[in-house]
């Protein structure tokens, strides 16, 4: 079990463990320094699921075969790191089945980190991923070997007529492949740092809305019951034969007017965090927009950029490219240049600039 699972399991088992505290002591004990430690153990457990869901979980772009296992051209640094790794998978799978159980994790952990290093594109289909195989089993370990050797003869071909003719090509050549072999790193990088904000945005605009939305629903749970409260007091009241404490007297007014103003007033205060967090949302959804709108101009940048190097140049080539260049997804506004969002933004201010004076309008009229 890798450190990941171990921490969602820890952190499980001390959920399970508040909650059985808990009930134990609602039904035999009823002790109140017992219930405030359940009560604590509740709210760890929430902390360390958000902190696993933000930090720790894994990424969805790393399970992407298409985002990282493939590359936009084979070259011959790849060829040989793939050669590479695949030879080290073998003396590892050959070290298998061991009696020692230390041994046998050692060397599946090292198959399986340069099975993931390794494109998938060098790889013979279909794929036999080291998840799928029984480590424990020798005829299934042999499969696995016989399906890297495989992929290793086609890669050691592939590198030879590749060395072949590089030794009869231009210097054109050589340089367009030191030039893919340097910027390659650089835009993958660049186009992985946005992934990892895009996924990070997503994650907390998750949370924002569950957090939000569960005030939400207490609130309209508190004032559901408050509404009940009065409407049962109401009901009770209205069968009295004293007029001095019926429903709508004044002295039933002055005892309730207080505690209805304070639960009225909590609510509301409960109902602004509500508030908060889905404008937390909200501006987080506004910023994936903008990330990935920003991914999506270095990537058409990549292509051209990629196009210009390996393609041959023309008239209608350069002009394609440089409108894929000149591309912009978040446009960059020039002075009296507005736009949608712009817009909607100042009709919700003037909107709400229009409600705030009609209402201290309406509150000086009445005093």
């Amino acid at each position: 079990m890798d450190s990941k699972k171990k921490f969602l399991f820890i952190t499980i088992i001390s959920g399970i463990l508040s909650v059985f505290i808990f009930i134990i002591n609602r039904l035999y004990f009823t002790l109140f320094s017992l219930e405030l430690f359940s009560f604590f153990l509740i709210l760890m457990f929430i902390v360390l699921i958000l902190y696993w869901y933000i930090q720790v979980k894994g990424s969805d772009y790393e399970d992407s075969a298409y985002q990282y296992k493939k590359p936009i051209r084979k070259n011959l640094y790849e060829l040989k790191d793939a050669l590479i790794k695949i030879e080290e998978m073998i003396l590892d799978a050959s070290e298998l089945p061991s009696d020692d159980e230390d041994t046998s994790k050692f060397h599946i952990r090292r198959i399986k980190e340069c099975f993931e290093l390794i494109y998938y594109e060098y790889l013979i289909e279909p794929y036999i991923e080291p998840k799928i195989i029984n480590f424990s089993k020798k005829e299934s370990i042999d499969i696995f070997i016989n399906y890297l050797n495989r992929s290793l003869s086609i890669i050691q071909k592939e590198i030879e007529e590749r060395q072949a003719r590089r030794i009869a090509s231009n210097p054109d050549e050589a340089d367009e492949n030191a030039t893919y072999d340097h910027i390659s790193p650089l835009s993958n990088s660049s186009v992985r740092r946005l992934e990892m904000e895009v996924e990070y945005l997503s994650k907390t605009s998750t949370i924002y809305l569950i957090i939000g939305s569960g005030i939400t629903v207490f609130a309209g749970g508190a004032l559901f019951y408050f509404i009940s409260d009065i409407i049962n007091k109401s009901i009770s009241l209205s069968t009295t034969t004293d007029p001095t404490v019926s429903f709508g007297s004044a002295i039933f007014i002055l005892n309730n007017f207080y505690p209805i103003i304070g639960k009225l007033t909590l609510i509301i205060f409960i109902e602004s965090f509500a508030f908060y967090f889905l404008k937390l949302y909200r501006s987080n959804i506004d910023l994936k927009k903008y990330y990935l709108n920003e991914l999506t101009n270095i990537e058409l940048k990549i292509i051209s950029l990629y196009a210009s190097i390996f393609h041959e140049k023309g008239t209608s080539f350069d002009a394609i490219t440089l409108e894929l260049v000149k591309i912009e997804r978040n446009k960059i506004l020039k002075k009296g240049e507005t736009t949608t969002d712009l817009e909607r933004i100042k009709i919700k201010k003037s909107q709400l600039m229009k409600a705030i004076s009609m209402l201290s309008r309406r509150i000086k009229i009445g005093t």
